[in-house]
């Protein structure tokens, strides 16, 4: 030891204050550049873009250039940022470390300097990249606007939930096409995964078909494919035929297509393969409204839509009924709609 000083804590036979003389306790570089993409926003940080508080990637970005002395490591960080300008800060940081035991502090600055740049997935989104198109169509059935609305939404949301692990997954533009539409997705395999589950919701099968588009420069072929949904005519809350009841359609999923019956209202399920040939006597839009008049356990008296005539009507145990009610004529005869 050089002050000849009694010290538990030795570093290379020094005492902690002869071992830190003439040393930097902490040092940061003159600058830090920071990239950040002006589309989005979103920082580059060790290789990844990342979204972040300004404040909390600048210190993040500083603490990772911080260089300390040796056997030391950093325990408290305390940066304060001052904005220069709108792409330039500067950034005094005191740093406390602990080096064997015992704690040190000291302060250094340096200058964060923003810089413009573009991420690879914005630059891929405004030039209208790629890998599959998601081709849905509706058939001879108007496609209506709640339908496409209702289509775009849950794709959209979709697309949202898994691009929050996987920074490359985007929609690169939607295009309302005669009889439905075109959604044009950055991956070929998000693209499957959305169009296999659209079919499994229309109980529906997809139909695949893929180009070549070109190569990477190590040779890996690049195809664009195409994933075609046929939607059915038939939608959830039509009015069908079975067994010559009239029945609504409830919900339809990958196994079949759930109905209830309007005679009795027990609920049934369709299977997938007799599927096609469901007929559809009224369309969603067909169902219309009647006042009511009176409610009892197990039938209302409503008013008819069309002739204003008064008529008992059956409805299921405890239901709870308002001021109208959704109905539907068939062959004269008035049913009330679930």
């Amino acid at each position: 030891m050089n002050c000849s000083v009694e010290d538990e804590n030795i570093v290379d036979g020094l005492c902690i204050d002869c071992f830190l003389e003439g040393k930097k306790i902490a040092e940061l570089p003159h600058h830090v550049d920071l990239s950040k993409c002006v589309n989005c926003g979103d920082y580059l940080v060790k290789n990844n873009w990342v979204k972040s508080i300004e404040s909390e990637v600048i210190t993040n970005v500083v603490l990772n250039t911080v260089k300390v002395v040796p056997t030391s490591k950093i325990v408290k960080v305390t940066p304060i940022i001052e904005k220069h300008d709108e792409r330039t800060f500067v950034i005094v940081m005191k740093i406390d470390i602990s080096i064997r035991g015992s704690i040190r502090s000291a302060e250094s600055s340096t200058i964060v300097r923003i810089k413009n740049s573009m991420c690879k997935r914005c630059s891929r989104q405004l030039g209208n990249y790629y890998e599959a198109i998601i081709q849905i169509r509706s058939g001879k059935r108007k496609f209506c606007k709640d339908l496409y609305g209702e289509t775009i939404t849950w794709i959209k949301n979709v697309v949202e939930a898994r691009a929050k692990t996987n920074h490359q997954l985007f929609i690169s533009k939607i295009q309302h096409v005669p009889g439905g539409l075109d959604v044009y997705i950055s991956s070929s395999s998000l693209g499957k995964s959305i169009a296999r589950k659209i079919s499994d919701m229309y109980n529906v099968e997809m139909k695949e078909s893929a180009s070549l588009i070109g190569s990477t420069p190590d040779g890996r072929e690049i195809h664009r494919t195409t994933f075609l949904v046929r939607i059915p005519n038939y939608r959830r809350g039509d009015i069908i035929l079975h067994n010559n009841h009239a029945c609504k359609l409830d919900s339809i999923g990958p196994i079949g297509i759930q109905a209830i019956d309007l005679s009795n209202f027990h609920k049934f399920l369709i299977k997938k393969s007799t599927t096609p040939s469901v007929k559809i006597i009224a369309e969603t839009e067909e169902i219309a409204e009647a006042v009511v008049v009176s409610v009892s356990s197990n039938e209302i008296q409503i008013l008819h839509p069309r002739d204003y005539s008064i008529l008992d009507v059956r409805i299921p145990p405890d239901s709870q009924i308002g001021e109208k009610v959704k109905v539907i004529e068939i062959d004269r005869e008035l049913f009330y709609v679930p």
